[in-house]
């Protein structure tokens, strides 16, 4: 199968054919949008200076105008670059028909029209130059791949660079001293950022000079477009403004010691203010914790003494061990609380120290659902589980792990009472260097102007006597405790499901 690329077959020997030759392959070789490329010569004399230029190239070269008829050849233009007519007359009727013929007039003709204009902008560069050495500022002119194509001698002197060490180079090598494109203050490199702009931009940078010192220059860069909008160079002037920098340093200095003067005033108010607010919190929550403890324990002390008292009345019926059960049961689920509220508690106020170790999510979530099961067969709670089975370790406190399923299941439960149909789905997957927990729930659903609260200490929808409002507290802080994230999604009556990504590993220093 053809490819696409232009194959053009040269025949000539003279000087103007070498001209031609030199000049077009180094074009070719520079510009990598055309798709056409010379592929042979056709010399007679094998001293002559097109043959001598085909072989500099490494161009095929011949002796006879027949080898380009070739097939294997693939030459799709001849171009003659010998002024006989008769030599054309001979090429136009021996050719094959599918390849065209360019004559030595034609050929000619153009040639001419372009190296006028190449004078004329050889002219306008020379001129340019002029000005540029003219100008007392530092200036250079940069291609869109960041080569320096001309400076001027006041910015050669004042950064101690010779020409020669600059011209051809990559801007960023020079100055910078880099390999790599220039990042500053998060921004990109000025030059890209004129390019995509589209216009002028100034910064103040840091430069290198020739002896290895920092001097910093105000910059401004002027990207020059051609009609069709393509950039064909970016100008560039500077100025040196190190000695404002270290003026503003200096000052700069002087306003960092007032700040940290200021700072530390602030910090005692803060402190003031914080065990103030420490101990309108404490009460709060000393009130809150008392009243939710003192329910369950006062349910369950008159269950145990209704069951005492029916004991002792004697004898036990069947009737009676059906109503202990019932009770039993009861008992259970207050009991639980009173051990979620106070596991909340000890989590919330940090009384346990993170212990990371290697922990399988999977079996974390499984344990959890044995260790709920009673309690999610009293409910009546459909689970479905959906845990990859190659999911890797991660490195995390287990313990802690499974209080935050406990509680997000406490609360899905909790959020389903009273439905006909109640279920349950955990997911976990893994995602690039994070292990995904996916807890899902066809309770009510949470209302939009409750969502960004549910994670506030003491912020509880439940009906009083239900819950203090730390549960998702905790489980928010030992997300973020292992580096990683929550969200809640949710819809008034279509359920609600909570996304915990963790990373696969922790810090260095959080587990040392």
């Amino acid at each position: 199968m053809k490819d696409n690329i232009i194959r053009i077959g040269i025949v000539g020997e003279g000087e103007f054919a070498a001209q031609v030759l030199e000049t077009t392959i180094k074009y070719y070789s520079k510009t990598k949008d055309l798709n056409a490329k010379i592929h042979a010569v056709v010399c007679e004399d094998k001293d002559s200076p097109a043959m001598k230029v085909a072989k500099k190239f490494n161009r095929k070269v011949y002796t006879q105008v027949e080898r380009l008829y070739d097939p294997k050849e693939k030459i799709d233009v001849i171009v003659i670059l010998d002024e006989s007519p008769a030599r054309f007359e001979e090429i136009l009727k021996s050719r094959p028909i599918n390849i065209r013929i360019v004559s030595y007039k034609v050929f000619r003709l153009f040639w001419d029209a372009l190296s006028t204009e190449t004078k004329k902008y050889k002219r306008q560069l020379e001129q340019l130059k002029t000005i540029i050495q003219g100008i007392d500022e530092n200036i250079l002119i940069i291609s869109p791949d960041m080569e320096v194509m001309e400076v001027n001698d006041a910015c050669l002197k004042r950064m101690g660079y010779l020409r020669e060490e600059v011209i051809g180079q990559k801007c960023y090598k020079v100055f910078q001293k880099s390999n790599r494109q220039c990042y500053y203050d998060e921004a990109l490199c000025p030059l890209q950022m004129a390019k995509e702009k589209k216009k002028s931009c100034k910064r103040i940078m840091p430069r290198i000079n020739s002896q290895g010192k920092v001097v910093y220059l105000e910059i401004g860069i002027y990207p020059v477009f051609d009609e069709n909008g393509e950039l064909v160079y970016f100008v560039e002037i500077s100025r040196d403004v190190s000695d404002y920098i270290h003026e503003h340093d200096e000052i700069y200095n002087q306003l960092e010691q007032l700040l940290e003067k200021t700072e530390k005033e602030l910090k005692q108010r803060e402190q003031e203010l914080r065990h103030q607010d420490k101990m309108a919190s404490l009460g709060k929550l000393s009130a809150s914790v008392v009243h939710e403890i003192n329910n369950p324990i006062s349910g369950i002390l008159n269950l145990v003494l209704l069951m005492r008292r029916i004991i002792e009345e004697g004898p036990v019926t069947d009737q009676d061990i059906e109503f202990f059960q019932r009770n039993l049961n009861l008992m259970e689920g207050e009991i639980r609380r009173i051990s979620r509220i106070t596991s909340n508690l000890l989590t919330f106020s940090k009384g346990r120290k993170t212990e990371f170790t290697k922990v399988n999510v999977n079996e974390v979530i499984n344990e959890v659902l044995f260790l709920c099961s009673n309690m999610l067969k009293i409910n009546k709670i459909n689970v479905k589980k959906r845990l990859s089975s190659n999911l890797p370790d991660i490195v995390a406190d287990g313990e802690q792990l499974k209080q935050v399923i406990i509680n997000l299941v406490s609360n899905a439960i909790e959020a389903m009472e009273g439905q006909s149909y109640k279920e349950i789905s955990i997911t976990t997957e893994e995602k690039g260097p994070f292990v995904k927990i996916l807890l899902k729930d066809n309770g009510p659903g949470i209302g939009e102007e409750v969502k960004d609260r549910i994670f506030e200490p003491f912020f509880t929808t439940k009906k009083k006597g239900k819950g203090v409002g730390l549960g998702l507290s905790v489980v928010y802080g030992i997300i973020k405790r292992h580096s990683g994230f929550i969200e809640v999604s949710s819809k008034q009556g279509m359920g609600t499901q909570f996304i915990i990504t963790l990373p696969l590993t922790q810090a260095k220093e959080k587990y040392e």
